[in-house]
C-alpha cells in the first residue's frame, strides 16, 4: 500500500547560494562557533552547510572535538522549525559512524531526542526517530535506551503516529523489547502489537509480528499472547502476500506455542495448514526454517502430531534442502513427530 512520505521543505530565507563554506583545519571550530552565536537565519544557513561538511568521514573527528554535539542537541530545543530538523539530520550524520555514535552516548543524547517525541512538525520527528533507530543498534546504545526508559515513550507514539514514523518506532522497540521484555508486558505492549498487526502497511506488520516475538520470550507474554488473541492474528498472518510478514509471523508463533494452552488453542485453528504450506516454501529459507521449527513445537500436542503424521512427505523434502539450517530444523521436526510415548 502506498503512503504518503514526510518531504522536505526548505524555509523562504535559505539561499544555498549565500551558504557559509569554510575551508582548512579551522572549518569544524567556525562551523560550530556560527551555530552558537549566529540568529536564527545564520543557524539555518550553518546547518545546511554542516549537513554536507560531516558527510566527508574525515571531518567527524574534527567535528566532534569542537564540542559539536552538545551543540546540535542545544539546537534541538530551538522555536525555528527548521534548525531543529536540520540539527537532528546533523546527529544522524554523525551516528553513521562509530566514534560519533560513541560521542552521541556520552553525551546522553538519547535523552534530548525523547524530548522531541512529540515535536508539532512531523519532519523533526522523523530525523529525530532515524537517530534514535540507529543509536539502537549497538548494545550499548540499547543499554543507553533502557536507561533512559525509551520503552514507554515509544509505545505512546506507536498508536498516533504517521505510518513512516510507527515504522521507526517499531524498529526502535525490536532491540528494546529483546533486552527487557517484561518492561513492554507491564505497559501493554501486547495489546498494542495486536492492533499493529491488523496495518494495512506490510513493514508496520512484520515489524509489530517482531515486537510480539520478543515479547512472547517470557512465560507471561506467552501467557498474555494467548489470552488477549494473538495467535489467530499471527496465523491469519501466515498467508500474508510479503514474506517478511510470514517470516516474522512464524518466529512469533514458534515462540508462542511452547505452553500448552496455546497449543490447544492452535490445534483449533488452521495453524498446521498454514505453517505446512509455508514449511514447503522453498523460497523464502527463513520463513521455512521458522515455520518448521514451530511445527516442531507444535508436535508436542497428541492431536496436532497425528496430523503431522499424515505429512511427513513434507520434512523428509524440507531434509533435503540446500540450506543446512533448514535440514537441521527438519530432521529435529520429524523427530518430534515421529516420537512415541
Amino acid at each position: 500500500m502506498a503512503t504518503a512520505q514526510i518531504t522536505e521543505e526548505y524555509p523562504i530565507t535559505h539561499d544555498p547560494t549565500r551558504a557559509p563554506v569554510p575551508f582548512g583545519r579551522w572549518a569544524p571550530e567556525l562551523l560550530t562557533r556560527w551555530l552558537n552565536t549566529g540568529d536564527v537565519h545564520e543557524k539555518q544557513r550553518t546547518l545546511f552547510t554542516l549537513c554536507d561538511f560531516l558527510h566527508d568521514p574525515e571531518q567527524i573527528t574534527a567535528c566532534l572535538a569542537t564540542d559539536l554535539v552538545p551543540a546540535l542537541c542545544r539546537q534541538l530545543e530551538h522555536t525555528d522549525a527548521t534548525v531543529r530538523q536540520k540539527a537532528a539530520l546533523c546527529l544522524g550524520v554523525i551516528c553513521g559512524h562509530a566514534v560519533g555514535r560513541e560521542d552521541l552516548l556520552k553525551n546522553d543524547v538519547l535523552t534530548h531526542l525523547s524530548w522531541r517525541f512529540t515535536d508539532a512538525v512531523p519532519l523533526v520527528r522523523r530525523n529525530v526517530h532515524q537517530v534514535v533507530v540507529s543509536l539502537l543498534r549497538t548494545p550499548e546504545g540499547v543499554s543507553a535506551g533502557l536507561e533512559v526508559n525509551l520503552t514507554p515513550l515509544l509505545l505512546q507514539r506507536v498508536v498516533c503516529e504517521l505510518p513512516e514514523i510507527v515504522l521507526l518506532c517499531l524498529r526502535s522497540l525490536q532491540p528494546l523489547l529483546k533486552e527487557d521484555p517484561k518492561r513492554g508486558l507491564l505497559l501493554g505492549a501486547v495489546r498494542t502489537m495486536n492492533k499493529l498487526l491488523r496495518s494495512e502497511i506490510s513493514s508496520i506488520r512484520a515489524c509489530a509480528a517482531s515486537c510480539l516475538h520478543n515479547l512472547c520470550r517470557p512465560t507471561q507474554g506467552k501467557n498474555e499472547a494467548t489470552v488477549l488473541g494473538s495467535i489467530p492474528l499471527l496465523v491469519t498472518l501466515l498467508k500474508d502476500w510479503d514474506p517478511a510478514v510470514r517470516t516474522q509471523a512464524a518466529a512469533a508463533l514458534g515462540s508462542v506455542l511452547v505452553t500448552t494452552p496455546a497449543k490447544k488453542l492452535a490445534v483449533t485453528l488452521p495453524t498446521l495448514r498454514h505453517l505446512l504450506d509455508l514449511a514447503g516454501e522453498f523460497a523464502v529459507p527463513a520463513a521455512q526454517m521458522l515455520a518448521i521449527q514451530a511445527l516442531a513445537v507444535l508436535a508436542a500436542h497428541p492431536e496436532a502430531r497425528n496430523k503431522l503424521r499424515e505429512h511427513v512427505e513434507v520434512f523428509e523434502e524440507a531434509m533435503r534442502s540446500e540450506e543446512e539450517g533448514v535440514r537441521v530444523c527438519a530432521k529435529r521436526a520429524m523427530e518430534e513427530v515421529m516420537w512415541v510415548p
